[in-house]
């Protein structure tokens, strides 16, 4: 309860709900952290909005505070340029800090009827800064450093408000936790999108680029949330093995079982170079005992994943086996030796690179072998975590699928950039001219021409459904080459078209 408190009194700001001590002011102001110096002398600052400038310079009660506060140094006015008039009521008293809540009130607050009349005439066009061209044979320098302490200001400003709206958000998860409720609601995520949509032109800033600031706060509310539910359930973590553990996706799953709550243990060779350390292997023969591990996960590279597959399920764990092979097909005798040995087998897929966030979406494909609802259930708690999808298929079906989606895409990222060998121009040139369409299948062609050549040719020469994908290729590239060297207009449209509707997956 006194946690619960203390929270809100931190939500609430100083001054609402207690009282600072004889003196305590003076000590707040010469303390060293932004966030603490955010918290005085509110009362101070009212008393200066309250009453008019002092003829003659004479002192203001709590001006001296002010003077002293970083965040109260008197901002760029803000005005409409046909005067204080524009502007409708409604701005007025939307945009006045009196009539605001305490945390917009204290923060990089503008002095007097300046802060009422702020945001008036909300246009782009009708806003001026007040002095911030410097006049003729002004320092330009000295002005853009004024405006720049003052962007500072606002910017510690806006920390602290973030720090709060995580504090805030950290109670929310605790209070879902002990309901049981989900972490990640999308209506309540569409409503923060659409309140940052409607203030963009208020900000004189793209929608695009205010959805995606609020984008970014969201996830880290999510995060917030989930961290703190993880931390109340930490002490129900079951135990993983990781074989492969040093490795990018291993090394993934590590931290990502971790960070759901589980003990990890990790098996890989690179260890034997390093100090011991509990938990920590060299060799899959150096682990004792398998039936104190609810799970083994094998993440190795594609061409070992059989052999590797093979040693644990001659050891017959207890624990559930997640094999994590980008094409499965050729692990099927491996697999069928598996249920006969009464060792249960997942085929989990993760449809993202060892540089994923934890806090974007994660999509996981099942190739079920059987009853895909049991198999779901069978994965879901090691998979718990607000940005899942787990999207069950049939075992025979997965490698076609990943024929398509995995290699008919790296095969035109590798073509993209293999063409270009023949074209006998500099990436400098073509990177200096390039059109927005140039650069984004740049940057596909790149990420996937980063990753391991390996793992990627193995993607492509052990998919039994790769015959299939080189002569739609074939056939698809004819076809466009000929109908643009015929001049069949119509016919290109045709092809157009339907290209845009195999890849548009939005209801019709």
């Amino acid at each position: 309860m006194e946690g619960e408190a203390r929270l809100r009194r931190q939500a609430a700001g100083a001054g609402e709900g207690h009282r600072a001590g004889p003196g305590q002011a003076d000590r707040d102001r010469h303390h060293q952290g932004d966030a603490h110096r955010l918290r005085v002398d509110r009362r101070a600052d009212h008393r200066d909005h309250a009453r008019p400038a002092a003829a003659g310079g004479a002192r203001i009660p709590g001006a001296g505070a002010r003077q002293r506060h970083p965040l109260r140094r008197q901002l760029p006015d803000l005005r409409p340029a046909g005067g204080a008039a524009e502007g409708s009521r409604a701005d007025r008293r939307r945009l006045d800090p009196q009539r605001q809540g305490p945390g917009l009130r204290r923060f990089g607050r503008l002095s007097g009827d300046r802060s009422r009349r702020a945001g008036q005439g909300l246009g782009e066009a009708a806003l001026s800064i007040r002095d911030a061209s410097p006049p003729a044979g002004g320092d330009a320098a000295a002005t853009l450093s004024k405006l720049r302490e003052d962007i500072a200001d606002v910017d510690r400003a806006l920390l602290e408000l973030l720090r709060r709206r995580m504090l805030l958000a950290a109670e929310v998860g605790r209070v879902k936790n002990r309901a049981g409720q989900p972490i990640f609601v999308p209506e309540v995520y569409d409503q923060v999108l659409t309140r940052a949509r409607e203030h963009a032109r208020a900000c004189g800033v793209s929608t695009e680029v205010m959805e995606s600031i609020f984008e970014a706060v969201s996830r880290g509310a999510v995060e917030r949330q989930h961290r703190v539910g993880l931390a109340l359930r930490a002490a129900g973590g079951s135990r993983l093995l990781v074989l492969g553990g040093a490795g990018n996706m291993g090394g993934w799953f590590n931290r990502f079982a971790e960070l759901l709550g589980h003990l990890v243990d990790a098996v890989d060779p690179a260890y034997r170079a390093l100090p011991y350390r509990e938990g920590r292997f060299a060799n899959l023969d150096d682990v004792a005992d398998l039936e104190r591990y609810d799970a083994i996960l094998v993440s190795v590279p594609l061409g070992q994943m059989a052999e590797v597959l093979e040693k644990v399920i001659a050891r017959r764990p207890r624990g559930l086996v997640l094999e994590i092979a980008s094409i499965k097909d050729h692990l099927k005798p491996v697999l069928e030796r598996a249920a006969g040995e009464g060792v249960t087998v997942a085929s989990l897929h993760p449809m993202f690179g060892p540089s994923k966030s934890a806090y974007e979406n994660l999509t996981f494909v099942l190739a079920c072998r059987d009853d895909p609802q049991v198999e779901k259930e069978r994965v879901a708690g090691w998979l718990r975590h607000p940005y899942t999808h787990l999207v069950p298929v049939p075992f025979d079906h997965h490698d076609r699928l990943m024929g398509w989606l995995l290699g008919l895409a790296h095969f035109s990222g590798i073509l993209f950039g293999s063409a270009l060998t023949h074209a006998g121009l500099s990436a400098e040139e073509l990177q200096a001219c390039a059109s927005t369409t140039y650069n984004r299948q740049v940057e596909t062609a790149l990420s996937v021409l980063a990753e391991d050549p390996d793992l990627y040719f193995d993607i492509q020469r052990l998919n039994p459904h790769k015959g299939e994908v080189f002569r739609a290729a074939r056939e698809a590239l004819e076809e466009l080459v000929a109908t643009i060297e015929g001049g069949d207009r119509e016919r290109f449209r045709e092809l157009m078209t339907s290209a845009r509707q195999a890849l548009d997956a939005r209801p019709r």
